[in-house]
């Protein structure tokens, strides 16, 4: 289930006239028992780590999301605790309802 969290996102004019893009609103993730919990190593990438666990990079919202990774950068500390939710369906679709546009 490929996804480009952009593919709705529409465009919007900020006060000085220049295009930019609407804002995106993210669900919470609350942990679960059968979440995955693992140690980042070296070279470890939020977009890699989510075409692992997920199949696809474009996911890797959901994990910088659940574990509360605010920075907008892709790179991971080696050695950061990281909880990857299993089930992503449900994330998914509150995504969707959240970002509905018009």
């Amino acid at each position: 289930m490929p996804y480009n969290r952009y593919r709705k996102t529409k465009l919007k004019k900020d006060p000085q006239g220049r295009r930019c893009l609407e804002g995106t609103i993210y669900p919470h993730i609350p942990p679960r028992t059968y979440d995955k919990y693992i140690y980042t190593k070296f070279g470890d990438r939020l977009d890699s780590i989510a075409n692992q666990y997920y199949g696809h990079v474009n996911y890797w919202w959901v994990i910088a999301q659940a574990n509360g990774l605010v920075s907008g950068n892709f790179g991971i500390k080696p050695g950061t605790y990281l909880r990857i939710p299993n089930d992503i369906s449900e994330v998914v679709k509150e995504y969707e309802v959240l970002n509905r546009k018009g």
